[in-house]
Order: structure tokens, then sequence, then C-alpha cells
């Protein structure tokens, strides 16, 4: 019986789940699975449509539609992989003939459509095939030492260039990252490869630009299977020349972004095209992926299709299923840590990607960027749900139609109506933001004098009353400041009593004596004035005995004006205005020492509110010296709690005092607790301020604002709980929905893309 299958096709088994057909005319690969396996030999042993659907729902367990059959062996037929004049009784279609076959011209002939580019890249080996010499190594690894050693003193500064580069323009940033990454990394880095190529005598079948998942533009140099053909050095320099490219690449960026100046063109350049290079040489590198270092470990172990086989090893041993294929105890345990590495890295990667990304479109562009997001997703994932939905009958029944035209088309109507239905579901619009819970009042309890602390009274935790003491300071200046203000209104007194009784009798007759004796002092040296004026006519005496003499006379006659003046003065007693002057004195002194004594009370620290002390280590002040204005305590009234939420600022005018709210707290395990909006704060605040874990003063605010850079801004929102549920403390966070309005679903998904035309694309209009 004559075969259907052409007879010089070759078959590779790549494990029981998998096989590859390669066609030696056109040196097509194709990749097929078992079930398709199996439909080859029955129709190779030319078996009976009806026995060979009924042999594929025995061993499979599913049914197969003539339909399906009679589309693969046309498949078969149009790839030229029947034999000719062959005929199965699956289908009467003709079999190809010969002049059907694909021919592949001979390579490098003018009928070769790779001809010229590959002579191209042999104009490329002749200028530079000398950086595939391995003496070339040394070099690279210098200068991959240099830049590494110079990244690693620069690494704060070049995260804080990077941040600050991408503040002022994400998505410019993005384009340009894009564009460095195209131009100056995989263009280079693909020339490397075909170099290579035709270096150790394989052949380039292709290069081009292509879209990676149909979204990252890459060049990318097709090679074959030129790395499995070659000898052992052009074979791992293949494998390893796109890591050399990163790590030549990223070396010489980071040596140029050392040496060029800050915030340049030249600078900003390097530092986008550093990022790119050090992120694909890791990835390049990663054995997880199915990358370079995936084939660099196939070919160094010899294991071939290893990621399939390991994964599915991985998969019936986590389902408790049985193994595909039979391996040493040795063998599975490797394949199964394989497996989980691979699964790992997937999860590792979907969470940095979708997470990051992710986070980063939707807190950029609000809603678009989460439409923006899915979208890119659905994109990535395009041949997974294609495959997914394709093997679904009836959604396959409804886009490749199933029955007649009057059948197929009002199921089509049906369901996209039922689509756009779902658009007018009732939707609730709510607004969603970080919560915090808060207590009813909020003190800081600070000291007012300095002192060291002698005496404290709370522990965190406890609840203490309004007016209780909460720390007792030592207060010595103040004790020594009262005891003198005492003393000095002691003599204030006595000097006002002393004013008021007025001059004893004996000091009356003191005064009268002192008067007497400088009358007679002054009769003394008048007389000896006038004896020497005279002895001075008749030449006996000199001017300076006279002016001595006339100088004794009038201190003389001075001291006796004072000492009338103090026997009046005694006599009369002290003025009404001495008296008064006395009062003031003995009144200044009574208020310094009565606010003396008040910053001496002071030194009892009471608390201001009752509430609970929230002070982490406050046993700690104890013996600790504090100056006017330190925070002793932080008192929580927690009598009651209220949530304190910060929305975006588009929800300003949505969001109304009386509006319910829905908060899930993560300390309640997300249980909904529901309540009504009490006060919107009327100015937008910086994200930071959703705070209560300590409180500051004004000029601590201010410095602690001017020292952070600018966060995003929002408005805040006090929520009253309708229950306090057992177990709320201040401090939970959680998120809180606000409904602002009844809606329809088709307005609520587009009502952040019809904003954002309004205010972002608007402002790019000329």
């Amino acid at each position: 019986m004559a075969k259907f299958l052409r007879a010089d096709l070759q078959v590779i088994d790549m494990g029981p789940a998998g096989s590859v057909l390669l066609d030696p005319i056109s040196g097509a690969r194709f990749r097929f699975g078992d079930p398709e396996r199996h439909l080859m030999q029955g129709l190779d042993e030319g078996q009976a449509p009806e026995r060979i659907r009924r042999g594929y729902r025995e061993r499979f367990g599913r049914e197969l539609p003539r339909r399906r059959l009679r589309e693969f062996v046309q498949q078969l037929h149009q790839l030229g992989l029947v034999e000719a004049g062959a005929g199965a009784a699956a289908d009467r279609t003709p079999a190809s003939s010969p002049s059907q076959r694909r021919a592949v011209p001979a390579p490098l002939t003018d009928a070769d459509p790779a001809s010229g580019l590959n002579h191209r890249f042999d104009l490329g080996v002749l200028l530079l095939g000398w950086l595939l010499h391995p003496v070339c190594l040394l070099p690279l690894l210098g200068l991959c030492l240099v830049a590494a050693g110079g990244l690693i003193r620069a690494a704060p500064r070049y995260l804080r260039e990077l941040f600050a580069l991408y503040q002022q323009n994400p998505p410019g940033v993005v384009v340009a990252l894009l564009l460095v990454r195209l131009v100056f990394l995989t263009l280079p880095r693909e020339l490397l490869v075909g170099l290579a190529c035709r270096r150790f005598g394989g052949r380039v079948r292709g290069f081009g630009l292509q879209f990676f998942r149909g979204l990252v533009p890459t060049f990318r140099c097709e090679v074959g299977d030129s790395a499995a053909l070659a000898r052992a050095r052009g074979r791992w320099t293949l494998l390893t020349i796109r890591f050399c490219g990163h790590l030549a690449i990223g070396s010489v960026a980071t040596i140029g972004w050392l040496m060029a100046e800050p915030g340049s063109v030249m600078g900003t350049f390097w530092l986008l095209l550093m990022l790119p290079c050090a992120f694909g040489a890791l990835v390049l590198l990663n054995i997880f992926a199915p990358l370079d270092g995936y084939v660099l470990l196939v070919h160094a172990l010899a294991v071939p299709d290893l990621r399939r086989r390991a994964l599915a090893q991985t998969a019936a041993w986590l389902t408790l299923r049985c193994p595909p294929e039979p391996l040493t105890d040795r063998e599975r345990f490797w394949f199964r840590v394989y497996g989980l590495g691979v699964y790992g890295w997937r999860v590792l990667a979907y969470a940095v990607v979708v997470g990051l990304f992710g986070w980063l479109l939707i807190s950029r562009f609000d809603g678009i960027g989460a439409l923006i997001g899915a979208a890119v997703l659905i994109r990535w994932h395009q041949d997974s749900i294609r495959r997914t939905m394709v093997k679904n009958n009836a959604f396959r029944w409804i886009v490749r139609g199933g029955g007649r035209w009057w059948l197929r088309w009002p199921v089509r109507l049906i369901v996209l109506g039922a689509i756009v239905a779902c658009g007018f579901i009732p939707y609730h619009h709510e607004v969603s933001g970080e919560c915090l819970l808060v207590p009813a009042a909020e003190q800081g309890v600070r000291a007012e004098i300095a002192g060291t602390v002698e005496d404290l009274r709370v522990s965190e935790g406890d609840w203490v009353r309004q007016g209780a003491v909460i720390a007792t300071l030592a207060a010595r200046e103040e004790y020594a400041a009262v005891e003198t203000t005492k003393a000095q209104l002691a003599r204030a007194k006595a000097q006002l009593a002393l004013l008021r009784a007025g001059a004893r009798t004996e000091e009356i007759a003191m005064a009268a004596e002192q008067v007497k004796l400088r009358q007679i002092e002054l009769d003394h040296y008048g007389s000896e004035l006038r004896r020497l004026l005279d002895m001075h006519a008749a030449g006996a005496a000199n001017e300076t005995e006279i002016r001595r003499a006339q100088e004794e006379r009038d201190s003389a006659e001075q001291m006796l004006r004072i000492a009338r003046e103090y026997l009046q003065r005694v006599e009369k007693g002290a003025r009404e205005e001495e008296i008064q002057a006395a009062e003031a004195e003995v009144q200044r002194v009574e208020a310094e020492l009565a606010h003396r004594k008040k910053m001496l009370a002071l030194r009892e620290i009471t608390a201001p509110i009752s509430g609970r002390v929230v002070t982490p280590n406050i046993d700690q002040r104890l013996g600790q010296n504090v100056q006017p204005g330190d925070l002793i305590a932080v008192l929580h009234d927690t009598s009651r709690l209220r949530v304190q939420a910060t929305f975006p600022d588009a929800a300003a005018l949505q969001i109304q005092p009386g509006l319910l709210a829905k908060v899930r707290l993560w300390g309640l395990d997300g249980r909904l607790v529901t309540g009504h909006v009490d006060r919107v704060l009327s100015r937008v605040v910086d994200y930071t301020e959703l705070s209560i874990e300590r409180i500051r003063s004004d000029r601590e605010s201010q410095l602690e604002e001017a020292l952070q850079p600018q966060q995003d801004r929002g408005i805040r929102v006090y929520v009253e709980l309708d229950e306090q549920p057992q177990g709320l403390l201040p401090g939970m966070t959680g998120y809180t929905r606000v409904v602002v309005s009844r809606d329809r679903l088709w307005r609520a998904l587009l009502r952040p893309v019809v904003r954002f035309a309004r205010v972002e694309i608007w402002s790019w209009l000329p």
C-alpha cells in the first residue's frame, strides 16, 4: 500500500507530548502534538476516515468532527507534505504534484532571496571579523570591570537622575527609551549576530525590524539552525554574542555617563542606554526564560526540549498525576527543580511587569492608563488567547459560522446585542481612595519649661483623664527663681514700712547735731581763708595756699547745705511720692513672684484631654532633659473613631457631605463597614499628610514639608461610621469608596477616557 506522507520526511521525537517534522526540501520544521501524530499515522497507514475518528475518540476521549479531519488533510496538501499521487480515504482532494512542492533554491545563488544579505555580512566579516576573536574578550572584561566599579560608586546618583528624568515627562522617557534601545542596542547587537553567523559558516535567513509580542520594536537576525550545525567554537560564539554585545554596549554607556556633564544631552542619552543594557543582559542570561541562557543550558546539558519536558514533569507532580515520560530519580528531581524555577520566573515577571508598569500607567493616566494596560496585556497574550478560544467549540462555531445564514447571523446579532445590553446595566459610580482610621481627638503633650523628667506616671497604652499628671520635671531654676523673688518681696515690704513710719527722735537729734558740726567747720575754714588773704596782702602767703583754703571753705559750705536738707527731710518725714514708689515696687515683686510660682507649677505636665497614651517607648523619657516645646506624649481619644480618606482631586466636586461611604480595612480582614461623609476639606493636600503617627508643631511641619519632594495631591474627606466594630484601632489603613452617583456601565467605563480626552489631549492642541 502506498504511503500517504512523503518518504523523505524526517520525524524527530522530542518526548511523549510532541514531535518535530523536518522537510529536507524546504528546510521547514513543523512542531505537532500527540493528536496530530495519531492522525498522520492513521493517514499514512491508509485507514478509513471513520476508523481514524473512532481511534481518535478512544484514545483522547473526545469527538473529532469530519470537517476538522478534512481541514487537517488539506493543510498537509498545502504544505507539500503528501506523497505525489497518494490518496486518502479521509479526503478526496487531489494530492499535490511534484510541481506543487515548495522548492528552495541553492543557497547564495541569484535565486536565493537572502544571498545579497549574506554577501553584505561577508563584507562585514572582512572588516570587523577580528572582533569575534577570543583575544577581544580581555579588553571586554577590562571594560566591564571599569564600568562596574564606577557604577557601584555612582549608583545613588544614577537612580536619582533616572527618577528625576521620569518625573519630568514619563511618556517621553518611555518613547526615548524604546528608540535608544532599538537603534543603539538591538541594531548593533543583531549585526554582531549576523557577523558571527557568517564568520563560522552559518547562513543568515533574514534581518529586519520586528515587534516582539506585537508591542516592542526590535531588530532581529534570523540564523536558523546555524548554531546547531556549526563547530564548537562557532556554536558557543553564536549563543553568547548577544550577551557579550549587551555587556560591551552597557559598559561604554556607563563610562560615557560617568564622563558626561550631569543634566546634559549626552548624559541623558547614556543614562537611557544603560537601563536596557543591564536589564537585557540579566534577562538573556536567565536560564528560566526561553532565551539565550536557556539555549546555552540545553547545549551544555545535551537535553533536547528541556523546558517543555520539565514543565510537563512539574505539572504532573503538582497535580498528582502520572509522569508523562519515564525518568530516573535524579533526572526527575532536576526536571522538577527547573520546572519550579520556570514557574517562579513567570510569577516574578508578571508581578514586576503587571504590578510596576500597571501602577505607573494608572497613577499617571488614571482610567485611560488602566485601559492601556489591559490592551497591552491582551496584545501580549494574543496567541495564547487565540488558541484557548479556538479550542472552544461554541466560540469557533460563532466566529467561523455554523449552519445556514439564516441561523448563524441571528445568533451573531443576539450575541452582539447581549454585549451591548450589558453596558446599560445600572452601575453605582464610586470613587476610591486610601483611608486611615483616626481618633475623635488627638493632642500632643509638650513641655512648657526646661528641665529633667524626674517622675513619669503613665506608660504606653494607659488611659488618662483630662487634667491628670503625666510627668513631673525637676525645675531647679524655677525653684531658685521663686525663692529669690520671695526675698526681694520681703525687702521691698520692709522699705515701704520704713518710709511710712518716718524718722525717730534720735535720728532728728543726730541730724541737728550734724548741722551744728558742719556750721563749726564752715566758720573755721572761713576764718582761715580771711587770715591767708590778709597775709597775702602783706606778701606772706602765696596763691596756692589761698586756693586750697578756698576749696576747703566751699566743701564745708556744701556739706552744711546737705546736712540742713537731711535735717529738714527727717523732721518732715517721707514724701507721698516716695511711699507710692515703694508700694509699686512691692506690687511688682508680688506679680513676679506669682509668675514664678506659675512657672514652677508647669513642672507638672497634665493631660489636656481624656485619651490613651500612644507614644512608643515613653518610659525612656525618664531622666531625659527637655526644652520648652519638646513632645512628651501623644494622646488619642479613642472613645469614637472616624475615617480619614484622601481621594484624587478630580473627585472634589463629586463628593458631598451625606454620601454613602464603604470602608474596608486591612485590620478587619476586609470586612465591609459603612458610613457617611461628614466633612470635605476645602483644600488640596499631599498624600503624605494622611498620617497620625506623631504631633508636629508648625515649625516642624514647615521644615519637613520643605525637605520632602512634591507628592501626589488630593482632597481629604472625613467619614463617620454607622457602627464601631470591635477591634478598631487608630492607624488602621484600607480603602474607602464613596457612592457619588447612579449611572450605567457604559458611562462608568468611558468616563476616564472622556476626562483624559477633555483635559490631557485638549492641552496638546495648538
